[in-house]
């Protein structure tokens, strides 16, 4: 009796019909999944998923359609791991080998037996041309070959690793949200309340992100003011920003290296970090690049004053200034230094000269904005 009230569907004006299958659609709003023939029919049930009402035969024929793909995808990823697993345990005897003959090498060195190091000498220069040179390894320099290769294997793993780890980090907002739209219709209000706060969070962390970028671009169109009021925003909404940001720059620059922006991201939170050397080598990376990048030069001066570098600070931002006569926050980051730069009467004397350049060019009519390279480079010479 109660096997035939399971089959039978629950729909009072269904009553006694019995259940042809399920629906299998993964959204589905209503609330039995099970299906009759007249809940098949019926306009107002399963809407938007007719094509998912599937009979119990088509059901087990998808099992076992499925069960094949399933059989199938287990054995390419057999014969994928059979290959890499060759390759493994050939490079691992490879580096016992050669910890063998390194252990042999130093017992020799060590008993200063000279016709057996003398014998090996070769592994010695291999090992030496690998540590200092690996760029012009030869054929010939059998450990370095096998060394390269190892090596790129390793990376080769860790680049697909990287490059997965980002695309899931993408998907997942998404994910979290269609999760908590579903546990909604499921009316567990507990679970659907924590996938959604999860999403919020996700939300937060990506607007943080776009308004930091944003304020590089402000920045850059020369409204310095507005630039650094949205970079105080976006730690406001979120407290974690430079933390998030350099996770975020780190897996970044695995698919793009020379990510302009996410180089110079990358040493905004660095900075925060107090890792100045560490900042200063992302700047580098973009000025090799592009010696004459506004921002990278701004930054790396930031970094330089942080580490008492006052000096270089200074050219480092002359240097921008040169580039670009209206970068005003390049004017700003100059005061600074030049106060920190130039103490007591230096600096007295900096802002009489400040203040008698400032109303003759006013009195001139000249652009305030192109005498400031020509004033501040004059003092800092001098002294």
């Amino acid at each position: 009796m109660k096997q035939q009230k399971l089959f039978t569907c629950q729909d009072i004006a269904h009553e006694n019909e019995v259940i042809q299958g399920f629906c299998l659609n993964f959204g589905c709003q209503d609330a039995r999944s099970q299906f009759c023939l007249q809940c098949g029919f019926d306009p107002k049930q399963h809407t938007n998923c007719k094509k998912d009402l599937k009979g119990f035969g088509q059901i087990e024929s998808f099992i076992i359609k499925f069960n094949q793909y399933i059989l199938e995808l287990t054995t390419q990823l057999n014969k994928s791991y059979q290959s890499v697993k060759i390759k493994y345990e050939e490079f691992i005897k490879q580096l016992e080998k050669m910890k063998i003959q390194l252990l042999k090498i130093s017992e020799y060195l060590s008993q200063q037996e000279y016709k057996q190091i003398k014998d090996n000498l070769l592994i010695i220069k291999e090992c030496y041309q690998f540590s200092n040179n690996q760029e012009e390894i030869i054929k010939q320099n059998q450990i370095g070959t096998q060394l390269i290769n190892i090596n790129r294997m390793i990376k080769a793993f860790d680049l697909d690793k990287e490059q997965q780890q980002i695309k899931d980090i993408k998907q997942q907002s998404e994910i979290t949200l269609e999760q908590g739209i579903q546990l909604l219709n499921q009316k567990k209000w507990y679970e659907a309340n924590e996938k959604i706060n999860q999403y919020l969070k996700l939300l937060e962390k990506q607007k943080s992100f776009a308004i930091i970028f944003q304020s590089m671009t402000l920045i850059e169109m020369n409204q310095p003011g507005k630039g650094i009021n949205m970079r105080e925003q976006a730690k406001q909404i979120n407290s974690n920003l430079y933390t998030d940001l350099l996770d975020y720059s780190n897996k970044e620059l695995t698919q793009n290296p020379q990510n302009t922006f996410v180089l110079i991201s990358k040493s905004y939170a660095l900075n925060e970090e107090k890792k100045y050397q560490e900042a200063i080598k992302q700047c580098d990376k973009v000025l090799i690049e592009e010696p004459q990048h506004l921002i990278a030069l701004y930054r790396k001066s930031f970094s330089l004053e942080y580490l008492n570098q006052h000096s270089q600070a200074i050219q480092c931002i002359e240097k921008a200034l040169n580039s670009d006569l209206k970068y005003s926050i390049g004017y700003m980051m100059q005061d600074n230094l030049l106060v920190l730069y130039f103490k007591g009467s230096h600096y007295k004397v900096l802002v009489n000269i400040k203040m008698q350049l400032t109303v003759m060019i006013k009195q001139s009519n000249w652009i305030l904005i192109m005498q400031k390279p020509i004033r501040l480079k004059v003092i800092y010479q001098r002294n």
